[in-house]
C-alpha cells in the first residue's frame, strides 16, 4: 500500500508543479478583470453592458463618464446574461441604465450545457449553467486540449496576448483575433481569402423555440428595471457594411417586432449603430466585431448620448 501511494505522489506532485502555475497564469484574463472590477465598484456602477462579444469589445466602461461595468461577454446567450443580470443588479445601488446588446440573431440563440463557457461562469461568478461537475471548477480540466494551446500559443508569441484594462475591455488584441488587421485592413485581400463569408449567415439563422423564450427573458428583465426605477436600452454596436447587407428581411423584422412591444415606452429605447463606420474596415477586428480603434469613437458616441439623458434621471438615486 505505501509503494502504492508513493507511485501515485510521484505522478502526480510532478503534474501538480507544472499545472499549478498554469492554471494561475490562465486565470488572469478578462473574466477576471471584469469579476474584480464589479466588485470593487459595485457602490458606485451607474450603467451595466451586457450581451455578447459584440458589445464587449465595443464599449470601454473606463471611457464613460457616469460609472459602468461590463458584463458582455464572447458566445453569451440571452439566458446567460441574465443569470448575471438576477445574480449582481441587486448588488449595484445606483444603477440607472442597462445597456444590453441587441444584434440581430441575438434573439435566436441560447446557452445551454453544453456551451463552452458554462466553466467560466462557475468559476468567476459562481453561476452554474450544467449539472455540478468538479470538472468545471479549473479551466485546465474544464477544456484541457483548448488551454493548454492558448498557453503555449502565449508563451511562444506575445503577440498572442490580449491586453486588458482593469475593467475587462481589450485594449490591445491578439494577433489570432485579429482577422482584417492580418490582411492590413484591405478587403480585396480578404474578399479572395474567403475568411470574410465565413459567418455572414450566423446572424441569419432561425431559432423560434430560443426566440420565444428570450422574449420572454428580456421582458422579465424590463419589468424588473422598471421596479427598480432603471432606463433599458437595447443597443445594436457598429457591424462592417459586408454583415449589414447579408441580413435577411425576416431576421430584422424578427427584432422590429420584439421592439415594438415597446413602441411609446419613455423607460425603453432601440438604438441602432449598425451602420456606423461601417464602410472603414480600419476599426473592424472583424465582420461583427470593433477594434479598440473603432471602439474609442463609439464609446465616445455613445457616452454622449447616454450623458445627454434628462439629468434628473441621473440624478434620482443619489443619496
Amino acid at each position: 500500500m505505501k509503494k502504492f501511494i508513493l507511485h501515485i505522489t510521484c505522478f502526480i506532485l510532478p503534474l501538480a508543479v507544472v499545472f499549478i502555475p498554469m492554471e494561475l497564469y490562465l486565470r488572469d484574463n478578462s473574466y477576471q478583470a471584469k469579476s474584480d472590477y464589479l466588485t470593487a465598484h459595485k457602490e458606485e456602477i451607474e450603467t451595466l453592458v451586457l450581451g455578447p462579444s459584440y458589445a464587449w469589445r465595443a464599449i470601454n466602461p473606463l471611457a464613460m463618464d457616469m460609472p459602468t461595468a461590463s458584463l458582455a461577454h464572447e458566445a453569451s446567450a440571452i439566458n446567460t446574461n441574465m443569470m448575471l443580470f438576477r445574480k449582481f443588479s441587486s448588488q449595484l445601488p445606483r444603477l440607472k441604465y442597462v445597456l444590453f446588446d441587441l444584434s440581430l440573431g441575438y434573439m435566436e440563440n441560447d446557452n445551454d450545457q453544453r456551451w463552452e463557457s458554462n466553466h467560466l461562469f462557475n468559476i468567476y461568478y459562481d453561476i452554474q449553467n450544467y449539472r455540478a461537475d468538479v470538472k468545471n471548477s479549473f479551466l485546465l480540466t474544464a477544456n484541457f486540449k483548448f488551454y493548454f494551446k492558448l498557453f503555449c500559443g502565449t508563451m511562444k508569441d506575445d503577440k498572442n496576448v490580449a491586453l486588458f484594462n482593469e475593467s475587462g475591455f481589450v485594449y490591445d488584441v491578439a494577433d489570432y483575433n485579429n482577422l482584417f488587421g492580418t490582411y492590413e485592413y484591405d478587403t480585396a485581400r480578404l474578399r479572395a481569402s474567403g475568411e470574410l463569408f465565413k459567418r455572414l449567415t450566423y446572424q441569419n439563422s432561425i431559432h423560434d423555440e430560443s426566440y420565444v423564450k428570450n422574449e420572454k427573458l428580456l421582458k422579465e428583465m424590463v419589468n424588473e428595471c422598471k421596479r427598480r426605477d432603471i432606463k433599458v436600452i437595447f443597443i445594436a454596436p457598429p457591424k462592417f457594411c459586408l454583415n449589414n447587407k447579408a441580413a435577411t428581411a425576416e431576421i430584422i423584422e424578427r427584432r422590429d417586432r420584439f421592439l415594438r412591444n415597446f413602441e411609446g415606452d419613455e423607460e425603453v429605447e432601440f438604438w441602432n449603430y449598425e451602420h456606423l463606420l461601417e464602410d472603414n474596415a480600419q476599426f473592424f477586428l472583424d465582420n461583427t466585431h470593433l477594434n479598440p480603434k473603432g471602439a474609442e469613437i463609439f464609446t465616445e458616441v455613445l457616452n454622449k448620448r447616454l450623458s445627454g439623458l434628462p439629468l434628473e434621471r441621473r440624478q434620482a438615486q443619489i443619496p
